[in-house]
């Protein structure tokens, strides 16, 4: 039992240091000058309608409106993704 529990604990830390990497990627990637404007820009994206398409989808695409908000919260999930690494990292540097 003793030695679930230390191998448990060695894989917990070692996945805390392998989000606190990626977290630290992201977060100096972002907190540049050019990250800003980039993630500004994926932000403008997303910010409008969830019943309007955006440079992110292919104009070509046939999408009916609930499908539309499905993808528009997937994109949306992905700023949020990076806003909370980057949040993350500065909490656990």
């Amino acid at each position: 039992m003793e030695e679930i529990q230390t191998n448990t604990e060695k894989a917990l830390k070692e996945m805390n240091k392998i989000l606190r990497l990626k977290a630290e990627h992201y977060s100096l990637t972002f907190k540049t000058d050019i990250g800003k404007v980039v993630m500004d820009d994926l932000k403008s994206m997303t910010a409008l309608s969830s019943l309007s398409g955006n440079d992110m989808m292919d104009v070509n695409v046939n999408v009916n409106p609930s499908d539309l908000m499905f993808i528009r919260e997937g994109q949306n999930q992905v700023i949020r993704y990076i806003e909370m690494l980057i949040k993350f990292y500065g909490e656990n540097k």
